[in-house]
């Protein structure tokens, strides 16, 4: 209970940031032999990724970091986690996930660039932890038609000629659009009836478009699907490419 007051609920993000911290810290040395107490570490974790407590954002310090550590634990034990945890933590982690991506596409407003700090190391670890969930007997339950959708909508505002990140930033998002490729290409390619069970449905996903905000100015559309992708698979990162291939030529 000390532990979640400290990491979840403080009104002072320094002390939040330090319980987190602690928390994934101690993961590592219960995990496996006690699944409770894991369990319940875990849910400390998951507490402060669903919070909705504000704070103010620095550069140093904003929610994103927070929730990065917070999962950034939760990936190291996540397998160890009781089945029913690793659903909950699963569909929370993907809920986050299309809450990052849409607010790193579609925020309108300057004063808000401060929130995006820490954002391409988030979603890193994001698509690091839904790495995980594929292959899960309950994946069909986070791995829903708008996660797929987030997944691409993400693809098109990295690979759309206009974006730019931060130099800093580069390898984080390129990494993480390489696990969103990776987790598309594993997804898409399985049987239609599979597919249509898991109310999956391909020419949707082909359909994908993004409109990007822009501060003071109308949205603009992204590149489309089929280009960003295109390109993606003529490019020099090889992990990337072959899965984008396999995603082409499935969908297209």
């Amino acid at each position: 209970k000390a532990l979640s007051s400290l990491a979840g609920d403080t009104a002072v993000a320094e002390l939040r940031y330090a319980g987190l911290k602690l928390v994934s810290a101690l993961l590592p040395y219960v995990a496996g032999e006690d699944k409770d107490s894991t369990d319940r570490l875990s849910e400390v974790l998951l507490s402060a990724l669903t919070s909705e407590h504000k704070l103010k954002a620095t550069k140093k310090l904003n929610a994103n970091l927070l929730h990065c550590t917070s999962v950034a634990g939760i990936v190291v034990v996540y397998d160890y986690l009781s089945e029913e945890q690793q659903e909950v933590a699963g569909e929370a982690i993907a809920a986050h996930f299309m809450k990052t991506v849409k607010i790193c596409t579609t925020a309108r407003s300057t004063a808000k660039q401060a929130h995006k700090h820490h954002a391409a190391e988030l979603s890193y670890n994001l698509t690091v932890a839904l790495l995980l969930v594929r292959g899960k007997a309950f994946m069909d339950t986070v791995f829903t038609q708008d996660v797929l959708s987030s997944f691409f909508n993400l693809i098109q505002w990295r690979i759309d000629p206009k974006t730019s990140v931060e130099k800093g930033d580069e390898q984080s998002w390129d990494a993480a659009i390489s696990n969103c490729l990776l987790i598309l290409s594993l997804l898409l390619w399985r049987p239609d009836d599979i597919l249509r069970k898991a109310d999956v449905n391909l020419k949707t996903l082909a359909a994908t478009s993004l409109m990007v905000a822009r501060p003071g100015k109308a949205p603009r559309k992204a590149i489309d699907l089929k280009a960003a992708l295109t390109r993606i698979s003529d490019g020099n990162d090889a992990s990337a490419a072959l899965s984008a291939k396999r995603i082409l030529g499935r969908i297209f």
